[in-house]
């Protein structure tokens, strides 16, 4: 009841007694803020989460508001707002997507990344809720400016989304389903979390001070034992392309049996690597200001310690990495002993997987099919980019290979072929030092890349038709 007082809640059941006794509200419109719920007071988010069941960790505050406007509502009433649309794949979204998608979302009005508010990128939707459940969501997609008025939205021809098709995962509202297409033709796939796993990584929590180029390292001698190269730039990513970061990460941890970093003793740390900790003394007061979910954390003798240090088993492999924001999907290869930054470029680990070559997947991600999937489940920014995150890329339709059909198996091993061209092709590309060479090489990489996606359009049993969206989507 303390926190009831000190937050001060509107009471609709006093305020609107007749109303709310009466069933609720007609209609509830409303424009929320829209406000990450760390920048709001402590006990003001500790109430949220106790009362409302949609917030998650680091969620957005909206899809409160989203939630309580159900709640006022009568059998008939409906609920329209004009709000962020991140939360329809972000994981913090996952709560009020399985709340809606019993069938309360009843029509999307998505705007993208259009301007509706002249100098705010929100990413703005018309969502319209009710209690009486449809069994299709009505869908418009606003893609040009012209039409951002009540003609232009009224005049958009809508799409109808069964609401099965709905759940508590990231809402794809392509055209065509990759899942749908693979399952309603019998083809065998499972999600890319069976055959290996996309992680976040290692988080320092102030790279200004943790991650050092070559020129710091020489200058103040930090000692080789506690780097790593540290891929966390989406530049330095390529398709196909091997990844040599620039930079490298002060990385102050042990690792245990099982692969886990465990902090060193800030008493070892200044014995066994004096000029490292020379260096992080500079930032030691900056360091100690770190927040997570508004907490401090690097205090006392851990002032040092990385806000999220990832694990061993992340830097010791082999490993695919993602560019983190970018227009279409581009993987490229990134070497042992190296640590990456999973919010910028998620690093990707392949299990032993029998039968399968590593440059199977390798193809799959790098192709027009995955990307159209990726770009249907992630997080839009401006200008038609797109967040690859972890959570989106464990979810990937995978085509299983029945390597005792020879038909199959010969899939799966001009795949590999085509990889390996590719490979060998960008690094040629990478050495070519005279210009009529690069341009003979280039062609050859198209080519190939042309084969590859037609191979996975093959495989995933595309028609034509559904050809040509997948291939307008890189447009």
């Amino acid at each position: 009841m303390e926190v009831v007082k000190q937050i001060n809640p509107f009471d609709w059941d006093r305020e609107y007694s007749e109303i709310m006794k009466d069933g609720g509200f007609d209609a509830v419109i409303g424009n929320p803020p829209y406000i990450r719920i760390q920048r709001i007071e402590y006990n003001q988010a500790d109430y949220l989460y106790k009362k409302y069941s949609t917030p998650t960790s680091k969620t957005d505050i909206s899809i409160v508001f989203i939630e309580k406007s159900v709640s006022l509502i009568n059998k008939k009433g409906l609920v329209g707002f004009i709000s962020s649309s991140q939360w329809m794949a972000t994981d913090y979204g996952k709560n009020i997507r399985s709340f809606l998608s019993d069938g309360k979302i009843q029509e999307i009005i998505n705007f993208g990344s259009l301007p509706v508010f002249q100098k705010a990128s929100t990413y703005p939707a018309i969502f319209i809720i009710s209690h009486n459940l449809t069994k299709n969501v009505r869908l418009k997609r606003i893609t040009s400016i012209d039409k951002l008025n009540f003609i232009g939205i009224e005049s958009e021809n809508a799409l109808l989304i069964p609401i099965q098709t709905l759940s508590e995962g990231s809402w794809n509202f392509g055209e065509i389903n990759i899942e749908t297409i693979l399952n309603s033709r019998g083809i065998e796939w499972k999600a890319f979390s069976q055959f290996g796993q996309a992680f976040i990584g290692v988080l320092t929590g102030m790279d200004q001070a943790c991650v050092v180029d070559k020129k710091t390292i020489n200058e103040t001698k930090i000692e080789p034992g506690i780097l790593y190269p540290y891929a966390y730039q989406g530049a330095e990513i390529f398709r196909y392309g091997q990844v040599v970061p620039s930079e490298f990460v002060i990385y102050p941890y042990i690792e245990d049996q099982n692969g886990n970093p465990i902090l060193i003793n800030e008493k070892d740390f200044k014995t066994k690597f004096p000029n490292a900790y020379q260096y992080l003394i500079n930032f030691k007061g900056e360091l100690q200001k770190r927040l997570d979910s508004r907490k401090l954390y690097a205090q006392g003798a851990e002032w040092f310690r990385h806000l999220r240090p990832g694990s061993f088993n992340y830097i010791r492999p082999n490993k695919f990495i993602i560019k983190g924001i970018d227009k279409r999907s581009k993987v490229g290869l990134l070497s042992s002993n190296t640590a990456f930054n999973g919010a910028n470029c998620p690093g990707i680990i392949l299990r032993e997987n029998q039968g399968y070559s590593t440059l199977y997947f390798l193809g799959l991600l790098n192709s027009k099919v995955i990307s159209f999937y990726l770009k249907m489940v992630c997080p839009p920014k401006l200008s038609g980019y797109i967040r690859f995150n972890s959570t989106n890329v464990n979810q990937l339709p995978i085509r299983i290979i029945n390597f005792s059909n020879p038909a199959d198996k010969s899939r799966h091993d001009r795949m590999v072929t085509l990889v390996k061209q590719m490979l060998d092709s960008n690094k040629g590309l990478r050495e070519a030092k005279i210009d009529h060479d690069k341009t003979l090489i280039q062609r050859q990489i198209d080519t190939i890349d042309d084969s590859i996606d037609r191979l996975v359009y093959e495989l995933y049993g595309l028609t034509d038709d559904e050809i040509k969206i997948v291939a307008g989507i890189e447009k």
